[in-house]
């Protein structure tokens, strides 16, 4: 669900992101061509993968939390997720305590 101080529309995530997103002039939708909000968007990958190293209950809930590629279809959005699990990957790489496996992997 994304909010902008009240509920916008669901994308497909698996958590709420609560921001100050510019809104289309019926408020039903983020603004998809202002680069304010394709920045703040990109911010949200960033801070997810800071808590996850932070808070063990989200680190271990992963699969939890993280949607899978297939769950976000709006385009706007995919670009979120297809950042999150590419900082997953290299955070997990880099071995920054993060330990996950893809949802895909464990069906």
């Amino acid at each position: 669900m994304v909010y902008a101080f009240l509920p916008v529309r669901c994308v497909g995530l698996h958590f709420i992101v609560q921001g100050d997103f510019q809104l289309v002039t019926s408020r039903q939708d983020v603004h998809r061509t202002k680069p304010f909000n394709a920045w703040l968007r990109d911010q949200i990958a960033q801070l997810f993968v800071a808590c996850i190293r932070e808070d063990a209950y989200v680190r271990s809930r992963l699969n939890v939390f993280v949607p899978d590629e297939s769950e976000v279809g709006d385009p706007f959005w995919r670009v979120l997720v297809d950042k999150l699990w590419a900082l997953l990957e290299a955070s997990r790489k880099k071995k920054k305590k993060i330990t996950w496996k893809h949802s895909i992997c464990t069906k």
